[in-house]
């Protein structure tokens, strides 16, 4: 069975298809909240009985990833890991029971033995990529943000000069930073703690 992740473009969920032989013999639905009847209509009618029409789900604005099975997953990361240190990665019975859990991709993988992070550089196996995937997945999301040039503090003087779009990139960046504001009885913001 070939199996396929379509993830929402607007982090409303994924749905997980199988094929075999080309045709659809499992959904599974993975929500945050109930589909409305129509949209459930559209998308049942939609998701294709074949294989080669799977393209047709980006219209609904939908990611495809193909989902590998353990034994893959384990030679991907083995293939990997010979190319980055040269050696062979002799993998256990028990990493093939604890990856078929989890989401292995290349992409994940080649951030993974390129990352400067304490917890990865130099410890590479199959059991710490898992112990730390959360880490990693989140170490990838922050890689994609793009840089901001405002301070990683609250700056009254700075705020002061800012205007409009800049003035809310700010604020933005600050509530990234787990900063809150701080307001008097009139609803003004006074202060970032």
């Amino acid at each position: 069975m070939t199996t396929y992740e379509l993830t929402s473009k607007r982090g409303l969920g994924s749905l997980k298809l199988g094929f075999v032989n080309g045709y659809l013999i499992m959904i599974e639905m993975d929500f945050k909240e109930p589909l409305k009847p129509d949209t459930y209509d559209t998308l049942m009618m939609t998701i294709p009985y074949q294989e080669d029409k799977l393209d047709v789900m980006k219209a609904l604005g939908f990611t495809i990833s193909e989902l590998l099975p353990p034994n893959k997953k384990i030679a991907l990361f083995c293939g990997m890991y010979k190319e980055v240190h040269g050696i062979p990665y002799k993998a256990s019975r028990i990493d093939g029971a604890r990856i078929k859990e989890f989401k292995i991709t290349e992409e994940i993988l080649k951030h993974y033995f390129k990352s400067e992070n304490f917890l990865f550089k130099g410890k590479h196996s199959i059991t710490n990529l898992l112990q730390h995937y959360n880490v990693l997945l989140q170490e990838m999301k922050s890689a994609d943000q793009p840089k901001t040039n405002h301070p990683n503090k609250y700056d009254r003087e700075y705020e002061i000069k800012l205007k409009g779009k800049n003035l809310s990139e700010y604020w933005a960046h600050l509530r990234g930073l787990g900063f809150k504001p701080v307001k008097d009885r009139f609803g003004n913001t006074v202060d970032w703690n």
